[in-house]
């Protein structure tokens, strides 16, 4: 059961304008190449004409001297310019393709950006873990889910105890210290295809995706033991409290209902003494039954 790979964000649909943007940018040299042959052709059929020209001019006048200087001097004037002409149009041609190519690297670095924006605007940034927004939607994606295919979840609600008084006597630093810590915990106890999220100042909330409450019980257990276990570089004991809530066994198919029940099991284990496991059966019976060791 223990897999710390996180669950990959859904796909965001913000991209697309950059990238049609992007697409735009291999068009529009298609069409200047497009430009530049058609231009090419012209000139070129410009100077066949004016070579035409000039020799028809000669044939009328005899063969004769001006005639042929004449002739001769249209075709150089018209190659001149048709030369002009290519030249104008290489030039624009590779500042275009300069341009382009600084186009294609600022869209790079705008993707770049909007990726990392995406991240944060996801993610918490002490824990690296998803943030309540995130929470929110995958909750109610699944709880969607579930009403087409009855597959249960659970939603694990986690408190750290005495979280305030690590703050104000040993500073932020530890206490940011002991969000780490704790998120990595849940992480290593979680699969994954858990959503696991910091969804208050010091509060985590547990995605469990087809697991019943019975699942989620043994998996709150397993969390609350190892935190208990665990040694923090402050040199505080640190414990957790946790509220279980299970659809369909605890709450109807309501994002709202879950979060309400599943946090009203953790005041539940934090009026039983802190450290506890509760469900909406209360903390005793299954503290009776952490206590005599369960199958975890």
């Amino acid at each position: 059961m223990k897999n710390t790979t996180r669950q990959s964000a859904p796909p965001d649909t913000s991209q697309e304008a950059p990238r049609a943007t992007a697409a735009a940018g291999p068009h529009g040299r298609g069409r200047l190449f497009g430009v530049i042959t058609v231009t090419s052709i012209s000139l070129l059929a410009l100077l066949a004409a004016a070579f035409s020209s000039g020799s028809a001019v000669a044939a009328a006048s005899g063969q004769t001297g001006g005639g042929l200087l004449g002739g001769r001097a249209l075709t150089i004037v018209t190659a001149m310019l048709v030369l002009g002409g290519a030249f104008v149009v290489l030039r624009a041609a590779i500042a275009h393709d300069d341009c382009s190519r600084r186009f294609d690297g600022l869209h790079r670095e705008l993707e770049s950006s909007t990726a990392r924006l995406k991240e944060f605007s996801l993610t918490d940034e002490v824990t690296g873990l998803y943030n309540r927004r995130f929470f929110a939607t995958r909750l109610e994606d699944e709880v969607s889910r579930y009403s087409r295919f009855n597959k249960p979840l659970s939603v694990v609600m986690l408190d750290i105890d005495g979280f305030k008084a690590v703050n104000d006597e040993l500073g932020h630093a530890a206490g940011d210290e002991t969000l780490r810590i704790v998120g990595t915990v849940v992480q290593r106890q979680s699969r994954n295809i858990d959503v696991i999220c910091r969804y208050g100042v010091d509060e985590f909330a547990v995605l469990l995706l087809e697991t019943g409450k019975d699942g989620a019980l043994l998996y709150a257990e397993r969390v609350r033991r190892e935190v208990e276990a665990t040694g923090f570089g402050h040199g505080r004991a640190i414990t957790v409290s946790l509220g279980v809530a299970c659809l369909p066994d605890d709450v109807g198919p309501v994002p709202e209902d879950i979060i309400t029940a599943s946090n009203w099991a953790l005041d539940e284990a934090k009026r039983a003494g802190t450290n506890q496991v509760a469900g909406r059966d209360g903390a005793v019976a299954i503290g009776r039954g952490r206590r005599g060791g369960w199958d975890v």
